[in-house]
């Protein structure tokens, strides 16, 4: 956004004394957001103020808005008290919608308009200039090894943290983001991951949007879904499937139906939830029936914990008219997709068999095993299924008796989750990519190796053959062109369409390629060239005048990125819906990557040259790697995790979704003492000498002797302790949770009571922090779920209780630290990075990230810091 001139400003000056002095609604604007159906509601309340048949749209348009205020830099605490006052943040069935409601929606758009305007005439008005003295010398690291940096996680440490408050580099890791287009008639079809709309249309010539369709849920980030799977058009419905939270109680769980020639919603059809750690919910549709990949994952306060959850395990079919379940097949866990050729359906599972079930009935036809997990999707081709597995293992089965007609072992990266990905058959060849960063070329009559070819990188997206052109892309978001008609294959062009991964197969429509990249971008490629004929996001942002991007949504059904920063002897080790990355500090490169199938969305930790770490949504197990090379130790089936671990003494401390407390043996995973809490644990586990800290969702922290796990005492919140952690320092243990009432501060040997400070009706889960002088967290109000409203963070004396200073920014549900005297933060709230004096508040640095910081925390090595964001970037400043 370019900067105001003089005359400009002074018209804004006198803009805003009009309307204050006439009380008048605004009659013109003066600069664009950039963003469309911003502009054009803004337009329209100069004629139409906001009535019953629009209200919802005009709810949702202004969320968007403070979203793409508050990621532009802009101040909404302005809106803060009128949003919440207003009951702006509820869903319109939970409220009345009287005339003095819409009429409220009208003046936000004011108060909003003057925010905007405000800004646009200083964009420079929040920036900070540093005033810091500089050292000559860089700071001596030490090791982060744990989410707060020490056994007690406290996030406090002698070291400078950043000097310069300037980026040092960012580093690309993506989203799952598995989703493909549909294609008919000249469009492209497509779901959001976003809060704002749950599919959009795009022509497929220019990549312009022809219509949208509005979310019909209340926007908040937790309890809206997205839609996360292919889209399918059958006649004339375009057919998409949510991920979200809250289990089957929750919104999450349905196929949407949505007329493809108006974008309007037709219907939804519950298909069961899925998890939004599994990052992605498929499913096959056909004239007649939809098949889709089921499974119990109800792992919210109310779940019964006795029952086993695993992704899926189940495959269904309903019903296309009725939306009724015509049978449903036990499959086994599985992670691949079904494929349904005439009247069969073919699937893999976990166990590494390939079923093929009757269609119409559900039954079984045959089976067949190979010897590793079958990840992908089988592709039919002249009555052949060409599958492949985790042993390295492609096969080419009969698909009317399931025979092996032929294998053929290729190399393996044992780092990653699916090794192969799908395949694509054209002209009697099989072309496949690999994890071992090489595409092949193999015989489909004989199973022969004709060629194969090094990439940059791993390929997980199937590639597409084009006007005699294969077209691969790598999870480095490189396309390349490949010409392989002469024989021995010839790379033709590269395009690097993204810094993110591309894991979605590729599609081709009316002679060009669509290749969906995990920042949620659409793009539309010519294959003879490499061209980039147009690119278009999928997630509601605007594009800057630099190429840059400001976003103006949330990933719905829960964030990605929750994960924290460990660093030790040079390598940044962090979490991703994905994978755990390896990351050297000092260039930004990667020195590995490990997947795991899950999203990791606690920090890992790292100890004796090991990387310990949970995931959740992907398989049950806890995992242990080699911290130089990222190769696998051991696996530990402790079900799915959600916190960070925490080491100590050859130990490490773990804490489960199912609310079990485990303790087990760093060099084997062996489990040498557990505890059932039997709800939810997501705080990261804390020390002090041989007594370690859990809580659980049930609204209790407690005390155990480390190495029996005998239990020394608990503690109750009048709340459920979240996400972060505890943490003790110096004798006190300071404890959070989600709708507390207070902050606590407990004496940590007895579990006694200190003191504790009323939240005023905000709440605090994000991880306190405190260098035995100060403690300071963060609270927020509710709607930080549906809109950017800003959360705050309070510094209170750690030994009294007695509060010293708020900000009115930082934190929300993201985890401070405190290098000596300076204190450094992300938000939930905005996209700043900021640093501050610890004595009084005051300022010393911002910086303006792409995107804003989830239930996470900023990790310090010498004069770096990190901090994971979610527009999909590793954040390290210096």
């Amino acid at each position: 956004m370019s900067k105001l001139t003089t005359k400009t400003k002074l018209l804004i000056a006198l803009y805003f004394l009009l309307i204050e002095a006439s009380g008048a609604h605004p009659i013109y604007r003066l600069y664009s957001t950039g963003h469309p159906d911003v502009d054009r509601v803004r337009e329209e309340l100069q004629t139409q103020p906001t009535n019953h048949s629009n209200v919802l749209e005009r709810l949702n348009t202004m969320k968007l808005w403070m979203r793409l205020l508050s990621y532009s830099g802009a101040d909404l605490n302005p809106v803060r008290d009128s949003f919440m006052s207003d009951g702006l943040e509820s869903k319109l069935s939970d409220i009345d919608v009287s005339e003095a409601y819409l009429k409220r929606i009208d003046l936000q758009y004011e108060m909003l308009e003057k925010i905007f305007l405000e800004f646009q005439s200083n964009p420079e008005r929040y920036r900070v200039d540093l005033n810091r003295k500089m050292s000559s010398e860089r700071q001596v690291p030490r090791n982060w090894p744990t989410l707060r940096g020490d056994e007690g996680q406290t996030g406090y440490t002698h070291q400078s943290g950043p000097v310069k408050g300037e980026l040092k580099w960012k580093f690309p890791a993506g989203h799952a983001w598995y989703a493909t287009p549909a294609f008919s008639d000249g469009k492209v079809y497509m779901g959001s991951p976003g809060v704002s709309y749950q599919a959009y249309c795009l022509d497929a010539e220019t990549g312009k949007f022809i219509w949208k369709t509005l979310q019909q849920e209340k926007q908040n980030q937790y309890s809206t879904p997205r839609n996360a799977s292919p889209a399918y058009v059958v006649g004339n419905q375009v057919i998409v499937r949510e991920i979200g939270s809250l289990g089957n109680n929750g919104p999450a769980k349905d196929l949407v139906f949505i007329d493809k020639h108006t974008g309007a919603e037709i219907k939804q059809v519950p298909a069961s939830h899925v998890d939004y750690r599994v990052g992605y919910a498929s499913f096959v549709a056909t004239d007649e029936f939809i098949v889709f990949p089921q499974s119990i994952q109800e792992i919210g306060s109310n779940s019964t914990q006795e029952v086993e959850v695993v992704s899926f395990d189940n495959l269904v079919a309903m019903g296309l008219k009725d939306g009724q379940q015509k049978w449903k097949h036990f499959i086994g866990e599985f992670y691949g997709e079904p494929l349904i050729i005439g009247d069969r359906v073919y699937c893999g599972n976990y166990a590494g068999e390939m079923r093929c079930i009757d269609l119409k009935s559900g039954k079984l036809i045959w089976s067949t095993s190979t010897d590793g997990s079958i990840n992908g999707k089988a592709v039919y081709s002249k009555d052949s299924l060409i599958i492949g597995n985790q042993l390295g293992e492609v096969y080419a089965l009969d698909a009317v008796t399931g025979e092996v007609l032929w294998s053929v072992n290729l190399p393996v990266e044992k780092r990653a989750f699916q090794n192969f990905s799908n395949a694509a058959v054209a002209d009697g060849s099989i072309f496949i990519g690999s994890a071992d960063e090489h595409v092949y070329s193999i015989d489909l009559e004989s199973g022969k190796i004709l060629w194969e070819l090094k990439l940059d990188d791993w390929i997980r997206s199937a590639p597409v053959v084009v006007r005699d052109q294969l077209v691969v892309a790598t999870v480095s978001g490189a396309v390349y062109g490949i010409n392989f008609k002469s024989g021995m294959p010839v790379t033709s062009w590269c395009a690097k369409v993204s810094d993110h991964g591309i894991y979605a197969d590729l599609k081709q429509y009316q002679g060009k390629v669509y290749v969906p990249s995990s920042d949620f971008y659409l793009n539309n490629i010519d294959p003879g060239s490499g061209k980039i004929n147009w690119r278009t996001s999928i997630f509601e942002s605007v594009e800057t005048v630099d190429g840059g991007r400001i976003l103006a949504d949330l990933v719905g059904g829960g964030p990605d990125y929750q994960a924290g920063t460990v660093i030790a002897d040079g390598i940044a080790y962090f979490g991703s819906p994905r994978f755990v990355y390896a990351v050297d500090v000092e260039s930004g490169e990667e020195v590995w990557k490990f997947e795991t199938r899950g999203q990791v969305c606690g920090a890992p930790a790292v100890a004796k040259g090991k990387v310990f770490f949970g995931q959740q949504g992907g398989t049950s197990s806890f995992y242990c790697v080699n911290a130089k090379t990222g190769d696998l130790v051991w696996k530990s089936p402790l079900r799915w995790v959600w916190a960070s671990p925490n080491v100590k003494d050859g130990k490490v401390y773990i804490a489960s979704v199912a609310g079990t407390f485990f303790c087990c043996d760093q060099r084997t995973g062996e489990i040498l003492w557990k505890y059932e809490s039997r709800q939810g644990a997501y705080p990261a586990p804390s020390f002090m000498d041989d007594t370690v800290y859990f809580g659980s969702w049930n609204g209790k922290y407690y005390a155990f002797d480390k190495d029996n796990g005998e239990l020394i005492w608990e503690y109750e919140i009048e709340g459920h302790p979240d996400s972060g952690s505890s943490i003790v320092m110096d004798g006190i243990f300071f404890a959070q949770g989600y709708i507390a009432k207070y902050f606590h501060a407990v004496d940590a040997i007895s579990g006694k009571k200190l003191w504790k400070t009323f939240l005023d009706g905000e709440w605090c889960n994000a991880s306190p922090v405190s260098d035995g002088e100060h403690v300071l967290f963060s609270t927020y109000i509710k709607p930080l779920h549906q809109a950017p409203i800003p959360s705050h963070t309070h510094c209170y004396n750690a030994k009294t209780g007695e509060k010293l200073y708020t900000i009115p920014f930082a934190g929300g549900l993201t985890g401070a630290v405190i290098c000596n005297d300076m204190v450094f933060s992300a938000s939930t709230t905005d996209a700043y990075m900021r640093a501050w004096d610890i004595g009084n508040g005051g300022m010393r640095w911002q910086y303006l990230m792409g995107g804003r910081a989830e239930e996470t925390c900023v990790s310090i090595y010498g004069d770096m810091a990190f901090v994971v964001c979610t527009d999909g970037y590793l954040y390290a400043f210096e």
